[in-house]
């Protein structure tokens, strides 16, 4: 077991699902007897932050494609493999929010209007493929 355990993004989800891993991690360090957890299914964690973040850089990345292969003439890099059409992206997008099945904010957008700061530079970081601690 590392000393300096670093628990990931995916923590503070189940934190909302009332799952308490970091009190299980200590329970199975001391030896006791740590419960089987049952995780709720049909349920979507939702960051409207990042969402958007995302579909704006999904549409740079088709703006700049349509850019190269129409305008440039540019065979595209792997053309099994072009983004997707605006349409879909947004369908996609919608059906997230619009659809009737559970959702739950994440916990870091939970705060967006008290301190945007921290949830727009988080979201760009975890879009960029990097892990909020």
């Amino acid at each position: 077991m590392e000393v300096n355990p670093r628990f990931p993004l995916q923590l503070w989800n189940r934190t909302e699902l009332e799952i308490n891993e970091p009190w299980m991690c200590i329970k199975a360090a001391k030896g006791g007897n740590v419960e089987s957890v049952d995780y709720p299914t049909g349920v979507l964690f939702v960051c409207p932050v990042e969402d958007i973040q995302l579909l704006a850089l999904q549409l740079l990345d088709l703006l700049i494609y349509k850019f190269r292969v129409s305008i440039l003439n540019s065979a595209p890099l792997d053309p099994l493999s072009a983004p997707k059409s605006i349409r879909i992206q947004m369908r996609s997008f919608m059906r997230t929010y619009l659809s009737s099945q559970k959702r739950i904010l994440d916990p870091h957008f939970r705060y967006f209007f008290q301190d945007p700061v921290v949830s727009t530079f988080g979201g760009f970081v975890s879009a960029l493929g990097y892990e909020r601690c």
